[in-house]
This record gives C-alpha cells, sequence and structure tokens, in this order.
C-alpha cells in the first residue's frame, strides 16, 4: 500500500528521507540490561526511510549495560537521574546530545524511556512514586531542534495504517523541506488519497506552515 500511495503522489524515492529512530528498534543491543527491544514494524520501514540510528544514553558515554535512569520532578523542574546513584544528572548531557542528531524528515523513539518516550515517560516525585508521564530529555531536544518534523514512538506503528500516516508525513516532509511553496501542489495531490491520509497530509502541511 506505502509504495502505491507514494507513486500516486509522485514521491521521487530515490533519496529516501532520512529519519531518526531509537537504535534499539531496529536490533541494536544497547539498552541499560545489555538487550534491544527490536520491532519488526520499524524494520521495515527502511524498504521507504533512510533509518539513522541514535541511542542517546550510550550517545553521552554511558556504558552496556549500564546502571537505570529515570526522570524526577526536583522543584517544579524535571531532571534525569540515576536510579541508584540520584546525585548524577544526565540532563543536560541528553539535551546536548539532540545537538548532534543531523537532518532529519522525521523520528521514531522508544516508547517510555527516559530519554526517547514521547509524552509516555514516567516522572518521579522526590519520594520515589510515579507523578506524571512526559517525554524523555533526549526526545525535547529533538523536538525543539526539528520543530515541525513526525514524530512517533514503536507503538504507533503497528498498524498499517499507522505505518502508513508516518510515511506519508515524513514524505510530505521532505518535499517542502526542500521546496517551501510545495504546498498547494500536496494539498492538490492528496486529493486522490484515502480520507484518513489526505488528512495525515494536510495536518503536516498545517503543522510546518504554523512554523514558517
Amino acid at each position: 500500500m506505502i509504495t502505491d500511495l507514494l507513486a500516486k503522489l509522485d514521491f521521487t524515492r530515490d533519496a529516501p528521507p532520512p529519519v531518526g529512530v531509537s537504535a534499539c528498534l531496529v536490533g541494536d543491543a544497547v539498552r541499560y540490561d545489555g538487550d534491544h527491544k527490536f520491532q519488526t514494524a520499524v524494520a521495515e520501514l527502511e524498504e521507504w526511510l533512510e533509518l539513522r540510528r541514535y541511542c542517546p544514553e550510550v550517545g553521552i558515554g554511558l556504558p552496556v549495560p549500564r546502571p537505570a535512569i529515570e526522570i524526577r520532578n526536583i522543584d517544579g523542574e524535571e531532571r534525569v537521574r540515576g536510579v541508584d546513584e540520584p546525585d548524577r544528572d544526565f540532563t543536560h548531557a541528553l539535551h546536548d546530545y539532540a545537538r548532534e542528531v543531523t537532518t532529519v524528515d522525521g523520528y521514531i523513539f522508544k516508547a517510555r524511556s527516559p530519554s526517547c518516550g514521547w509524552d509516555t515517560a514516567p516522572v518521579f516525585d522526590e519520594t520515589g512514586a510515579q507523578a506524571s508521564t512526559s517525554s524523555g530529555l533526549f526526545n525535547q531536544g529533538v523536538q525543539a531542534r526539528f520543530p515541525g518534523i513526525p514524530f512517533c514512538d514503536e507503538e504507533m506503528l503497528q498498524s498499517e495504517a499507522g505505518r502508513t500516516d508516518f510515511v506519508l508525513r515524513v514524505y510530505c516532509h521532505q518535499a517542502l523541506r526542500r521546496n517551501p511553496d510545495a504546498a498547494d501542489a500536496l494539498r492538490h495531490q492528496s486529493k486522490s488519497l484515502a480520507p484518513r491520509y489526505q488528512d495525515a497530509m494536510e495536518e503536516q502541511i498545517a503543522s510546518m506552515a504554523a512554523r514558517q
């Protein structure tokens, strides 16, 4: 389906859009326990996207395996601290590592990760009880660095419709990044799609227009 839709929209595939991805989702054994979280639904997107792997925790110099980290609300501010070493603070390092991400047209994050989670990472209070959820600190840095790009996590890609939505948004972002005046043409082309996918493209166009 994705291939047919891209052809219908005249999206060229000679240079697939670059998309950042949490490295554990494509099989890299970089998690705190030395394991990975390989997701077939993510890896298969490499047929249409250039997947660029990042592991922020390894990127800031933490070993594999390593002590776990978590987000804590300290005096009203979200900080990433060691679970067993609460005096070790990784907040600024994770924000800074977001600058290592080169130009991307989308990003796939690991759900519930204190560095990568997208609105799903647990936030603990100073007593150690979970108080809320938020985005991981690296995730926050990437969103600030690349406003308007499509974001998702692996759980949003488990359905064919979810994967198609994401890929269409990514190609739409690439087209507008290359030519900001292409919005009207993209809207016209999207009218040949089912309403769900037409809406996905319209939302992506509007998201980018709001940030210009």
